[in-house]
């Protein structure tokens, strides 16, 4: 838990440090498609990129070093019947999905709601 906390930090102070070295001219930012890129030469573009892989790699190493500890607990038997749903809509049809009827229907209502919204939106809005 102490190395994320020491990643979180190395990974705001590269953020930072590229920050400045972007102000004093010496990086630039750029977006390729919808990923932000950076590039510089000063000695802050370098020791900001360096601070972001160190907590990249020190937040690897605190996940990777908990997996091996087994914490002792006592079994509790609870059962819980999980309920899920959802709509997806592709172009003006929504697809709806759930784990039982009910939850399908709910989720049938909502996108119907939603679908109506919609088109009230562009008929009075738009």
């Amino acid at each position: 838990m102490r190395y994320s906390k020491v990643a979180f930090l190395l990974f705001i102070l590269g953020i930072f440090l590229i920050g400045a070295s972007t102000f004093f001219g010496k990086g630039k930012i750029a977006f390729v498609l919808f990923i932000p890129v950076f590039y510089g030469t000063g000695v802050l573009a370098f020791i900001g990129g360096l601070c972001i892989i160190a907590s990249m790699l020190l937040m690897f190493y605190s996940v990777t070093s908990t997996l091996g500890i087994e914490e002792e607990y006592a079994p509790v038997k609870q059962e819980r019947k999980v309920k899920a749903g959802g709509i997806v809509f592709i172009g003006p049809v929504p697809i709806v999905f759930g784990s039982d009827v009910k939850t399908a229907i709910i989720m049938l209502i909502l996108g119907i709601a939603f679908l109506t919204g919609i088109i009230l939106f562009l008929i009075y809005v738009c």
